[in-house]
């Protein structure tokens, strides 16, 4: 057994002095975590919630289909099952939104300011959606076509905000070394 071991630690050792001498390589750069939130966070938050706004639009769609259709409990539970999710996920990118533009001292001031202006808009005109639905004769199929086109706005608000985000990142606490 020792001839054995003796002999495969001699074979890899003439192996080893015939291979191709080893160059180094240059070590690869890491981006800093400030350089991945500001490549890849901040789109793709705008791009959910574009996603969301798109989302939400759809469903209303939906309640109008659901409106204008014969009772159909299926169809009613497509359509609360996808607004729900749709509000759901309108809900978290919302949130990914505001935190990513709120600064670190003044989160809680800063946080609740932006989710009442956020939600201000929802709040009020919920109120006169009855008044809308008897003015259009009770036609809730409409209603509903109204208020998905009433998403339109938002998404070219976001369409051109994508580029202009000025957001800073420098309150995070991260590491701001180059990882090799």
């Amino acid at each position: 057994m020792k001839k054995f071991i003796a002999a495969c630690l001699l074979s890899l050792s003439i192996t080893s002095a015939h291979a191709q001498p080893q160059t180094m390589q240059k070590p690869v750069q890491c981006a800093t975590p400030i350089e991945v939130i500001n490549q890849y966070v901040v789109p793709n938050n705008l791009k959910a919630m574009f996603i969301a706004g798109v989302m939400m639009a759809s469903t209303n769609l939906l309640f109008s289909v659901l409106a204008w259709s014969d009772k159909s409990e299926f169809l009613f539970a497509i359509a609360v099952i996808f607004d729900d999710i749709a509000a759901a996920f309108a809900t978290v990118a919302f949130v990914a939104f505001i935190s990513m533009l709120v600064d670190r001292a003044y989160t809680a001031t800063q946080y609740a300011l932006l989710a009442s202006i956020g939600t201000a808009g929802r709040t009020t005109l919920a109120s006169s959606s009855g008044a809308l639905v008897d003015w259009l004769n009770g036609d809730w199929g409409i209603f509903f076509i109204l208020t998905a086109l009433m998403v339109i706005p938002s998404l070219i608000i976001l369409w051109i905000m994508k580029n202009k985000l000025p957001v800073s990142y420098t309150h995070l606490t991260l590491p701001t070394k180059r990882i090799v």
